[in-house]
């Protein structure tokens, strides 16, 4: 406050402006930390699409290793032809492959979680789920002050709030608040 009472208009600014540098930070953090809350919400997701992956998979193994007992059994009756087994046994290994890759995408996945919550990765798993994802239906107009909520574009606006002062221009932070108070009439 003593600030303000000097006679210098850009130590009134910065003073006047102060209390924007403390907002234009918790800005940063919030948005940092819906960042982070995205990345978790996408990572699970696609947990979840590998879990419908390997279901898929493993049910196409299962059908695949019954094939190749047929094709087998046709073979040592004389009916197939070692090519026929050799091709069966190909798209059994090849099932069998996929559904590892599948594991192995789902485990870094589950890995990322826990690094996102801040659980060793060794402690936390979770437990594969048959049921498909249900998402939320998302309404076509979203209210654009939504986008001026996001803590990133409030952020940037606090940031050239400050660089305004800095500069030695008029205060930024009266003529924002003005007109904020008039859109929140509208």
């Amino acid at each position: 406050r003593n600030l303000e009472r000097t006679g210098d208009p850009q130590t009134r600014d910065l003073a006047r402006c102060q209390p924007r540098n403390a907002l234009a930070s918790e800005y940063d953090l919030a948005a940092i930390r819906l960042s982070l809350e995205s990345r978790l919400a996408l990572t699970y997701i696609a947990l979840r699409g590998y879990d419908a992956q390997a279901a898929l998979l493993s049910a196409a193994a299962d059908t695949y290793q019954k094939a190749d007992d047929m094709t087998r059994r046709r073979f040592n009756g004389g009916i197939a032809s070692g090519l026929d087994t050799g091709r069966s046994g190909a798209q059994l290994a090849e099932a069998k492959a996929q559904l590892a890759d599948v594991a192995a995408a789902r485990a870094r996945c589950e890995h990322a979680i826990a690094s996102l919550i801040g659980t060793p990765a060794s402690s936390f798993s979770v437990a594969p789920a048959d049921n498909p994802l249900a998402l939320p239906s998302i309404p076509v107009g979203l209210p654009s002050t939504l986008l001026q909520r996001r803590p990133d574009v409030a952020a940037a606006a606090a940031a050239s709030d400050r660089a305004v002062v800095a500069d030695g221009m008029a205060a930024p932070c009266e003529t924002r608040e003005i007109v904020n108070r008039g859109r929140e009439k509208m």
